[in-house]
């Protein structure tokens, strides 16, 4: 970074006569990783010496990467789905009760359920990634997914069968059945995309950064000294490399 690497407090007019042979240039040259801070008012590109930085970093293999705050968000939206998920379970149980005779269901109302989270995991891949539409998929799969875990956990306790397989349970050896640990799965899976939500939206708005003001020329880059910024398009176009964007 120029501000670490250059002395700001000097009339460093001399030390950047030569970019490429700037403290800064040097320190990058050093280093492994570029890291690139970007800011909410405009583009970082929009300004000669970040477009050098990167420009060098590229040139030079450096591995680029951009900052992002420490942040728990994706575990909050993890937590509220699987809220969703076991509250409808919890309810569903309640509502149940004692009534095994709901839980017959026919071969054809067995379908359905099974094919109940299809549409859901669907929906997304036709709508942005990071609308709220996609939210209400994901926590009303896991809902579904919960409610239908739930009713498969019961049916196993009023009758020793799974919902779906066509077979009796010893109730020695399982604990859950089959259909229940795939729905508690779905669920689960659910609540992962709610984690992909929130990194789609993170990763949009990093981007909506980058961009703000950025024309993708490098001749509209700005520059606080106006003869740095001839020096640093003149080593540029002395490279033959002052056309590309």
């Amino acid at each position: 970074c120029c501000m670490l690497s250059n002395p700001q407090n000097l009339d460093i007019g001399g030390l950047v006569s030569q970019p490429s042979r700037s403290p800064f240039a040097q320190a990058l040259m050093a280093a492994r990783f570029m890291l690139v801070v970007p800011n909410t008012a405009c583009s970082i590109y929009t300004r000669i010496w970040c477009v050098y930085e990167a420009y060098l970093a590229c040139n030079s293999g450096k591995i680029i990467l951009t900052s992002k705050k420490a942040d728990r968000t994706p575990f909050v939206y993890i937590a509220a789905a699987l809220t969703t998920g076991f509250l409808a379970s919890a309810v569903t149980l309640a509502a149940l009760g004692k009534h095994c005779a709901f839980l017959e269901f026919g071969d054809a109302w067995l379908i359905i359920i099974q094919l109940l989270p299809v549409p859901l995991i669907a929906a997304p891949l036709l709508l942005r990634p990071t609308g709220r539409s996609v939210c209400l998929c994901n926590h009303v799969g896991a809902g579904i997914a919960g409610f239908v875990s739930a009713a498969g956990y019961k049916k196993y306790l009023c009758t020793n069968r799974d919902m779906f397989l066509k077979c009796t349970l010893d109730t020695g050896h399982i604990f859950l059945p089959a259909s229940v640990v795939m729905f508690m799965l779905g669920m689960l899976i659910f609540a992962l995309r709610e984690a992909d939500r929130f990194y789609d939206e993170r990763t949009t708005t990093e981007s909506k950064q980058l961009r703000r003001g950025f024309t993708g020329r490098l001749k509209d880059a700005t520059a606080s000294v106006a003869a740095d910024r001839e020096r640093i398009l003149g080593e540029i176009q002395r490279r033959g490399q002052a056309d590309e964007e």
